[in-house]
C-alpha cells in the first residue's frame, strides 16, 4: 500500500541515529516490544547519497544522535491515488495558489483529492469539487 523513501543527504552512522529496520516486522498484527525491536533491528548505515526503499509497514526508527553534526535525511512516501498523503499541501500552500499550477503539479501536490471541511465545499458543481474524477 505505501513503500517508503529515504534520502540520506548525510552518511548515517550508529553514533549519528542511522535508522533501526525490523525485517519481515510488516507481516506482524502487533507492535513489538521496545526491548525486542532495538535488539533485533537492522541498521541503515549508509553514505549521504543512498537511498533506501522499503514497505512503510515495517516497523523503524530514528536512533539517537550522540553526535554534534546533523543527520538530515528526505523523506517520501509513494502510495495509491486514493490513500491521502501526510501533509495536506493545498491547505498550507492555498487553495488559490493551485489554480496556476499545471494539472500535473495540480495532481503530484493533492490539488485534485483534498477532503470538504464544510458542506459548502462538498455541495460545488462537478468542475469546482474538491474530489477530481480520474485519481484512482
Amino acid at each position: 500500500m505505501m513503500i517508503q523513501m529515504i534520502v540520506l543527504l548525510d552518511d548515517f552512522t550508529e553514533d549519528n541515529g542511522a535508522t533501526y529496520l525490523l525485517t519481515g516486522s510488516h507481516r506482524q498484527d502487533v507492535k513489538p516490544e521496545a526491548e525486542e525491536f532495538y535488539q533485533k533491528a537492522d541498521r541503515a548505515i549508509a553514505k549521504r547519497g543512498s537511498i533506501l526503499l522499503f514497505d512503510s509497514n515495517l516497523w523503524h526508527a530514528a536512533g539517537v544522535n550522540n553526535t554534534d553534526t546533523q543527520r538530515r535525511v528526505l523523506t517520501l512516501s509513494f502510495t495509491k491515488p486514493y490513500m491521502k498523503q501526510q501533509l495536506d499541501y493545498p491547505r498550507f500552500l492555498g487553495y488559490e495558489y493551485g489554480e496556476g499550477l499545471g494539472e500535473d503539479l495540480r495532481q503530484i501536490l493533492g490539488y485534485n483529492a483534498r477532503v470538504p471541511a464544510n458542506l459548502h465545499e462538498f455541495y460545488q458543481p462537478p468542475h469546482k469539487r474538491m474530489y477530481q474524477p480520474g485519481q484512482g
